[in-house]
């Protein structure tokens, strides 16, 4: 299936309890930039304001974005009200927006045998040996999240598209 966006790049956003994570292919399917976006009082303005300067610069055709509720996927309140302020964002920007269920980024890396957001990342980081620094180390239910997961979990949104338009 060919898709009529590739001809410019494809962002993906995964907010969480730190901020958000962000990833930028290239229309080359390749990485180009990723980071985590945090501010000290987690400010709503302060990330639209991140995400808009993103959008700006690198004018991605496509921003990819988590679901917000489903089977897997329990977000809190700020992280929902977040996302639905960035939806809103790159609609009034002009991107168009695709949504991916936790469900449908597992399916995408079943063929790894990756069901975990743990399995995942470590499959991510074969494909990216350049990540192998911010490597999530494994938590048990008990620890919080590693600051760096949101970039894993943004990435894990462009393969889950790019999966899906094979």
């Amino acid at each position: 299936m060919t898709e009529p966006y590739l001809d410019h790049p494809l962002l993906a956003v995964y907010p969480n309890m730190f901020g958000f994570g962000y990833a930028l292919f290239n229309q080359f399917n390749q990485l180009k930039s990723y980071g985590m976006v945090t501010h000290e009082k987690n400010s709503q303005e302060v990330y639209l304001k991140r995400l808009r300067s993103i959008i700006s610069v690198y004018k991605p055709s496509v921003i990819l974005f988590p679901a917000q509720q489903g089977k897997f996927n329990k977000k809190r309140e700020r992280v929902q009200g977040l996302l639905s302020h960035m939806s809103m964002l790159a609609s009034e920007m002009g991107v168009h927006e695709i949504i991916y269920s936790r469900d449908e980024i597992r399916s995408a890396f079943d063929k790894y045998e990756a069901k975990t957001k743990w399995e995942i990342a470590q499959q991510i980081s074969t494909f990216h040996p350049n990540l192998i620094d911010r490597c999530l180390r494994f938590r048990k239910d008990y620890m919080k999240e590693d600051y760096y997961h949101g970039i894993y979990d943004a990435l894990s949104l462009i393969y889950t598209y790019y999966y899906r338009n094979e």
